[in-house]
């Protein structure tokens, strides 16, 4: 299968009105880094490790994988992130799903998994009080939500020899047609691994209780998928996750 090219990373320009904001987010940023340097070296080892087994053809090490996502899931949990931390094994373990029914190689199997564990992480330097908040978020609290992406981006930016992380990261939020965010990337403009993980995480988010709803029902959550064909999301990856629906009676794939 032919591997699409990653499209090149589109930087927008800062308001001016939103400087001050994203000034105090990129202190955050600081902070992080400098908090988590030592846990990012062991990441970025770990998975250069990984990698090279998937290089040379080895078979899954599924120790080597739970290592890293105990590890992973670990340096979340000391930001306070948590709800973070179940929803990406999950969006992982859907991702790596969807992936091996579209006869992806188990390579890009395992990449698409590390990807998708590692794409909500720029919700590390987003304020607890904004990411737990119960009600509506205000226009300035959705806007510092939404800073998440290219935040994450730059963390995993520090894993140099795994650049190929960046993209989870820093494009989950795009949309098929076009309207997502931070680049507005369309179609085959967003890489394949990364549609992937943008209808498992779309999945999980609405099987999973958020602080300000409860999860929906399987019902509900089908009709959702199924309107985002070709809109939010690439409908083949949508159709996969459709069978992937129908398949679950009992409605296990949940929070």
């Amino acid at each position: 299968m032919k591997q699409e090219q990653a499209a090149p990373i589109k930087e927008k320009k800062v308001a001016s009105g939103n400087r001050g904001k994203q000034s105090r987010l990129d202190e955050r940023l600081a902070l992080f880094m400098k908090q988590f340097t030592p846990d990012l070296a062991h990441t970025s080892e770990t998975l250069h490790h990984l990698q090279s087994k998937l290089q040379h053809g080895m078979e899954e090490d599924a120790g080597a994988n739970e290592q890293l996502s105990l590890h992973l899931v670990g340096t979340l949990n000391r930001t306070g992130a948590t709800y973070t931390n179940g929803h990406s094994v999950r969006v992982a373990v859907y991702a790596r799903e969807i992936a091996r029914r579209a006869g992806f190689s188990m390579n890009r199997q395992h990449k698409i998994y590390m990807m998708a564990l590692l794409h909500d992480i720029g919700k590390c330097i987003v304020p607890d009080a904004v990411i737990d908040k119960p009600g509506r978020l205000t226009d300035a609290e959705f806007e510092t939500v939404k800073s998440h992406p290219v935040m994450g981006a730059k963390i995993l930016e520090e894993l140099h020899e795994m650049s190929w992380l960046v993209p989870g990261a820093r494009w989950h939020h795009e949309r098929f047609d076009g309207t997502g965010y931070p680049d507005g990337l369309k179609g085959r403009e967003i890489p394949e691994e990364v549609r992937i993980i943008c209808v498992a995480d779309a999945y999980d988010a609405m099987t999973s209780n958020r602080s300000y709803r409860k999860s929906l029902d399987q019902k509900t959550v089908r009709e959702q998928i199924e309107q985002g064909k070709g809109k939010q999301f690439d409908p083949r990856f949508a159709d996969i996750l459709l069978q992937i629906i129908d398949e679950d009676k009992e409605f296990r794939l949940r929070e």
